[in-house]
């Protein structure tokens, strides 16, 4: 497909599919982003907040908590669940204020604090949780178009907040939580991109769970690296922040969300070892331009940074979607296990970064041997889990392969080609589907695109099932309306009706 076409394919998406509210997990990113790394709310912080307030440590134990804990004391995924999508945002909204009681109120009750914390901790968990239950009940399409744009709304808030503080700034961002719950109440009152997704009652595919533990060594150990790195660049928030630190992190962010939408368009198929191959240098360059400890190697450390965090985040998003997606377990699961590794290392990585300085001044240790060792354990865990040589072929739609085989007419076998099925020889599609296929000269691949196209299967669930890029899709899905002389879907449609 030409530059025009893709541009074009790209419109259509955005007119058909772009809903603002379906943007609404980029709100928690951006209270996440704007409280720790601005100084809106904690004015005197010296570069992160983390550096600075025990609030911080408290609402990453307890949102760590929430994450593993809740999946497995509820019976039902949390969306399902009223009281909790009121709550959350509501609870999360008010822990916010009492943490920042001293900028908005100017007091300071250090037991008020502490709770604030606490719980939103456990509230952002269960917003993260039903955040991700939504993105695997909707379109695949609409997950990969939208889950990238949602990386804006962080960068948007970051730049509100240069230079504020005080009572207004502080109020603004703490109710960025319930703008997050006021956007997934309205996304879940669209019945039409909802796909509730039945939980497959069967014991779950063999390795899931070893996948799910292995997947989560890996996020631990890659996210220890990157917190670990961004608690280690210091600077002043009132005049480093306002200058080429925040240029760093909006161009980190805007070239982040350009790669996860080259992922997504290009890549064969979505595994996770692709995405730890060019993470890892990344990484590595990022803590290079660190142990210089000048100002522009801390940006460029950021720079760096950012683009790894929000990447890795994306991609890893729309994979633990997809496990939902299939069934194999239930969306609780897959979303807090995947958020609960994340925040987990979050909390192991900046207390690590915290206390390598007073190590270094004590002699026990330099700051250059411990970053040694947390990219070795990086690189040990990435490369322990995937060294089978098969492991790099980890998907979440490997559960639905075979499905799509016997939609093609064909069964997997072990000893050679897929075997033809007898039944499908009395299936109208298939039958309709050969038919075109000898009229107009399609390809063996324009035929199998064809064959899902008329199921309804979408641009995405194609690429997956035909191990394709989403590009090479588009542009089979071209040549067909061209053959065929159809302009849309329905028209295709209109044709095996």
């Amino acid at each position: 497909m030409d530059a025009r076409g893709s541009s074009k394919s790209l419109l259509e998406h955005f007119n058909n599919r772009f809903r603002f509210r379906h943007l609404g997990l980029g709100f928690l990113w951006a209270w996440i982003y704007c409280t720790w790394l601005s100084p809106a709310l904690f004015d005197g912080a010296t570069g992160l907040t983390t550096n600075n307030d025990i609030s911080w440590t408290i609402s990453v134990a307890f949102v760590t908590i929430s994450l593993f804990v809740s999946p497995f004391l509820f019976k039902q995924n949390l969306i399902d669940i009223r009281w909790i999508r009121i709550a959350a945002p509501v609870a999360n909204c008010l822990g916010a204020f009492a943490m920042a009681q001293h900028v908005i109120f100017g007091t300071n009750i250090p037991y008020v604090s502490v709770l604030g914390a606490a719980v939103t901790g456990i509230a952002s968990g269960w917003l993260w949780i039903m955040w991700g239950e939504f993105f695997g009940s909707v379109d695949l399409e609409i997950t990969h178009f939208t889950l990238p744009l949602t990386v804006a709304i962080p960068l948007c808030c970051m730049l509100l907040t240069l230079g504020a503080a005080g009572p207004f700034a502080g109020a603004g961002i703490c109710i960025l939580p319930l703008a997050s719950g006021a956007c997934l109440l309205l996304s879940l009152n669209d019945k039409e991109p909802l796909q509730p997704i039945v939980e497959k009652k069967d014991p779950p595919p063999p390795g899931l769970w070893t996948n799910f533990l292995q997947l989560g060594i890996a996020s631990l150990a890659t996210y220890v690296a990157i917190s670990f790195c961004w608690s280690s660049i210091h600077y002043n928030p009132e005049v480093d922040w306002t200058g080429w630190l925040i240029v760093a992190y909006i161009a980190g962010g805007i070239l982040a969300m350009a790669i996860a939408y080259l992922s997504l368009t290009f890549s064969v198929r979505k595994n996770v070892f692709s995405l730890y191959r060019w993470l890892v240098p990344v990484v590595l360059f990022a803590f290079a331009a660190l142990s210089f400890q000048t100002f522009a190697s801390r940006v460029i450390a950021f720079f760096l940074i950012t683009i790894v965090q929000y990447g890795f985040d994306i991609i890893v998003w729309v994979y633990f979607t997809s496990i939902i997606r299939t069934g194999a377990c239930s969306g609780r699961v897959a979303a807090g296990i995947n958020r609960g590794f994340v925040q987990l290392a979050v909390l192991l990585g900046s207390l690590l970064g915290l206390a390598s300085p007073a190590w270094e001044e004590a002699g026990l240790i330099s700051f250059a041997s411990i970053a040694f060792i947390v990219l070795g354990c990086m690189v040990a865990a990435i490369f322990i889990v995937f060294v089978n040589p098969n492991r790099d072929q980890l998907s979440p739609l490997d559960t639905f392969d075979v499905a799509t085989e016997t939609e093609l007419g064909t069964t997997p076998s072990a000893d050679g080609p897929p075997q033809k099925h007898d039944e499908t020889d009395y299936d109208p599609v298939l039958i309709t589907c050969n038919e075109l296929t000898e009229q107009h000269s399609l390809t063996r691949r324009e035929k199998e695109v064809l064959v899902l196209l008329a199921r309804g299967r979408s641009i995405p669930y194609i690429s997956d099932a035909l191990f394709i890029s989403k590009n090479t899709v588009e542009s089979h899905v071209k040549a067909i309306y061209r053959k065929l002389d159809v302009h849309t879907r329905q028209e295709l449609l209109t044709i095996f009706e």
